[in-house]
């Protein structure tokens, strides 16, 4: 399997599994899923109702891009980029896509600098 592949599966069962956890079932709102392989884009929207007030919105979105997962949107408590990684999306194809990309370059530039200051040992 490619990595893209692998990307796209690893998104869609972490998407799936946090959907069912997402609403509680006495709840009139549900977790839907839009998948979009084609384009690679993948969110979860709650739609529903409490009482009078209508639910309606999008707490996460993930596109794959170039080869890379992008976290572009993510309105939960949980650490989604780290949450991917851990389920085996390369940290290097992680991208924040919701920090702007001054912030990302800045992330990067002193990530580079904290392993060039690790000392070589034999």
């Amino acid at each position: 399997m490619d990595r893209v592949e692998r990307y796209r599966r690893i998104v869609r069962t972490f998407l799936e599994e946090y959907a069912q956890e997402s609403v509680s079932p006495n709840e009139n709102v549900t977790a839907e899923l839009v998948f979009d392989e084609k384009r690679d884009r993948y969110l979860l929207v709650h739609v529903g109702w409490q009482g009078a007030r209508r639910i309606y919105g999008c707490p996460m979105q993930i596109d794959i891009i170039d080869n890379k997962v992008w976290l572009q949107h993510n309105s939960t408590e949980v650490f989604v980029d780290q949450e991917l990684i851990a389920r085996g999306i390369l940290e290097d194809d992680m991208v924040l896509g919701l920090q702007s990309p001054r912030i990302r370059e800045l992330v990067a530039a002193k990530k580079n600098a904290m392993v060039e200051s690790i000392p070589f040992r034999n």
